[in-house]
């Protein structure tokens, strides 16, 4: 990322008069998945860490961390979708949609769990929940204003 944001720099140096603040959301959101990645995963539920990512990234960063349990896969590969398809479908549905493609996947990995009889789920599993829930409730709330 901090490769990224080098490359990025001379796109935005003196001569354009503009700096990489000026690309706004975009670089907030960039500026603040860094972090996360050196973050305990239980910090990472916490909104003050994740207030400029979409909850969408940080749900597919939570899922590559519990790579410790196989059944918990990115949704793209539950559905036999290839990286890019999976990249086209996130970019041309909504975010509400994506969201519940997610959900469907902890879903699918719940009943996973339970066939296989595993008494518990992977710590990742109740922090991406309440992830998903606490996204739709403020999607709702900003549609209420």
């Amino acid at each position: 990322m901090a490769q990224f944001e080098l490359g990025l720099a001379p796109l935005f140096g003196a001569s354009t008069g503009l700096n990489l603040a000026s690309i706004g959301k975009p670089y907030r959101a960039l500026r603040a998945f860094r972090p996360l990645l050196f973050l305990d995963t239980a910090q990472i539920a916490a909104r003050h860490h994740r207030r400029d990512v979409d909850p969408v990234l940080v749900a597919h960063l939570l899922i590559v961390r519990s790579n410790s349990n196989e059944l918990l896969l990115l949704p793209h590969t539950r559905a036999g979708w290839t990286p890019s398809d999976y990249v086209a479908w996130l970019d041309t549905h909504t975010a509400q949609e994506c969201r519940a493609l997610l959900q469907n996947n902890l879903t699918a990995y719940a009943a996973d769990v339970t066939r296989r009889g595993d008494k518990q789920y992977t710590q990742e599993y109740p922090i991406l929940t309440r992830l998903l829930q606490e996204s739709d409730d403020d999607e709702g709330e900003e549609h209420d204003t």
